[in-house]
């Protein structure tokens, strides 16, 4: 009998292993079923903003191809534009226009001293003179331009 009621003990043991564990996958069983609904959640609002965001990320794609065609004319642009610099003779150029800065500069001084030698005449010539004679030219065609009624 004592075999029988350790053997009782062990059942009852069990028994009660068998209902904690039916208890904790229970509540495993329910919180998978809420993780669940959570993802089925999750994965449905990812979706919605996709399907509603879809229009602006098209635009944006199609905004950035336009921007890299850009940027690859500019740098077309550029390699030709470095090339033809390469190509140019900057240097024989540089010096033409030294040359052509040195005769201007050479008709700049020529006029510059026609102006002084000019200037030098009028600041000799005598105003005072000047204004008798033509003050004595004037009372010599007077009376000949009345004589023609003038």
């Amino acid at each position: 009998m004592e075999e029988n009621r350790e053997l009782l003990l062990a059942i009852r043991e069990l028994t009660e292993e068998n209902r904690k564990q039916q208890a904790l996958l229970g509540k495993q069983c329910r919180a998978t079923r809420t993780l669940g609904l959570l993802l089925i959640c999750l994965v449905a609002v990812v979706g919605f903003s996709l399907f509603t965001m879809m229009p602006q990320i098209t635009k944006t794609l199609e905004g950035f191809d336009a921007t890299l065609n850009e940027l690859n004319v500019v740098v077309e642009n550029t390699q030709i534009i470095t090339e033809e610099l390469k190509a140019a003779d900057i240097e024989g150029t540089i010096q033409s226009l030294s040359g052509t800065l040195d005769s201007v500069n050479g008709l700049v001084e020529d006029s510059a001293d026609s102006l002084t030698a000019s200037l030098q005449k009028l600041e000799d010539l005598d105003i005072d003179t000047l204004n008798k004679a033509i003050q004595g030219l004037y009372k010599v065609v007077n009376p000949l331009a009345s004589l023609f009624n003038r």
